[in-house]
């Protein structure tokens, strides 16, 4: 295989692609490397501990991804928190829907929760998941309160995990899609 320049935020991506299909343990350095058209040693360069910090960094990388791309539109000026919620629900389709495997965050979580070597990733996790409630509640705020905002926050981002298992065995988006036309329920009948 000849030498291939990619950089390391390109690996990352190709990782995310992987790992999103085939979950963690089942994806090896000898396949990622293929999948990046490099050499496996290649790799050790970037990722000196191995495919554990390949993992880590796949995640910041999917959590910095959400934090910029796709929640940060909660907190822009000058558009109705409806606009908003429907600009964030269709980045999450996009995201979400648009390739093969579902939720990366939400896979590594049910393959690795609760394997002691993996410990050290659970905060990256939980500040995933308090990212999307923080952003959702904020859109939920004007609407339903401070503490019914975070509560339908939990509430949506819950269904739409829920939702995208269900979309998963059942090969059919229509899971999701009803998550989050129920989120968007929340400005049109706010719960009481």
């Amino acid at each position: 295989m000849p030498a291939q320049k990619i950089t390391k935020p390109e690996i990352l991506g190709k990782a995310i692609q992987l790992f999103r299909q085939q979950g963690y343990h089942a994806t090896s350095i000898g396949q990622l490397a293929r999948h990046c058209g490099i050499q496996k040693a290649h790799f050790y360069y970037y990722f000196p501990d191995g495919k554990q910090q390949i993992l880590q960094e796949v995640l910041e990388s999917v959590r910095t991804y959400f934090l910029e791309r796709v929640y940060s539109i909660a907190y822009e000026k000058d558009e109705s928190p409806v606009g908003k919620y429907e600009r964030v629900v269709a980045k999450l389709e996009k995201v979400l829907l648009g390739g093969k495997g579902g939720c990366l965050m939400a896979n590594t979580i049910l393959e690795l929760v609760h394997q002691p070597d993996f410990a050290f990733i659970k905060p990256v996790w939980k500040a995933y998941i308090e990212d999307g409630i923080e952003a959702l509640a904020h859109l939920y705020e004007p609407v339903l309160g401070s503490e019914k905002a975070r509560q339908q926050a939990e509430y949506f981002l819950q269904d739409i995990e829920g939702g995208l298992i269900l979309s998963q065995l059942y090969e059919d988006n229509r899971f999701v899609r009803a998550a989050f036309e129920r989120g968007a329920q929340a400005f049109v009948s706010p719960k009481s």
